[in-house]
């Protein structure tokens, strides 16, 4: 069964209120933090492509993103008796899109790895550059050129999550999972997209592959 974006926004949803409730009941040992200056968020992503376990996992060259910075009391150092002084640390992901591989490392704001894993890339959620390869996919397949007529109009949603500027046209995803180990879409990073317009949004839309780099036709567009 896949999961598509209006249950996947439910279980958004769900998780953040789950996070937000045991957040609340941890706040003597964990609080969110600023973000990071442009010199730690630096540090932080040469810190983890330096990284050999990173490079064994997802290669040279993986796309990187910085996580905000939590300040976690636990992880801090008590002497003469005195509290535990909070230790930022950071959490990083990192995909390789060529590979379809996925992994997380933590960090400290100073730089130092402390742990790396390997996650499921699908784990990696939907990141500003998959609208852009999305519109690639998308301008490439004849069926949705012929169902979606000025295409090339389409530009991704702002990634600061600002509104559009008015009379645009903006491609938005939506993320996509399937629980059947026989789908695509339970291994692969698939997703969703609707096309908004100056006067609301299209009933078609499409279906992308984003690993696999292959797009459908969804909607009232599909024959």
């Amino acid at each position: 069964m896949r999961i598509h974006h209006l249950l996947a926004a439910c279980a958004v949803g769900a998780a953040f209120a789950a996070s937000a409730h045991a957040s609340s009941a941890q706040t003597s040992t964990r609080t969110s933090a600023l973000t990071l200056t442009q010199a730690e968020r630096a540090r932080v992503t040469a810190a983890v492509l330096a990284d050999e376990r990173v490079r064994n996992m997802v290669g040279p060259n993986p796309r990187v993103y910085v996580g905000a910075p939590l300040y976690d009391k636990n992880q801090g150092a008590t002497t003469s008796g005195r509290a535990a002084v909070a230790v930022r640390r950071v959490s990083v992901l990192l995909y390789d899109p060529r590979g379809n591989r996925a992994a997380r490392a933590y960090t400290n704001a100073a730089g130092a790895v402390q742990n790396v894993e390997q996650i499921p890339p699908t784990d990696v959620g939907i990141q500003p550059e998959d609208t852009t390869d999305a519109l690639q996919i998308l301008r490439q397949s004849a069926q949705v050129q012929r169902a979606i007529p000025g295409l090339e109009r389409f530009r991704p949603e702002p990634a600061s999550g600002a509104p559009p500027p008015p009379n645009t046209y903006v491609a938005q995803l939506l993320p996509v999972h399937s629980t059947d180990p026989h789908d695509p879409c339970n291994a692969d990073r698939c997703a969703d997209v609707i096309f908004r317009t100056p006067n609301g949004y299209l009933t078609v839309g499409a279906h992308v592959d984003l690993t696999k780099r292959t797009a459908e036709i969804a909607g009232e567009g599909r024959k």
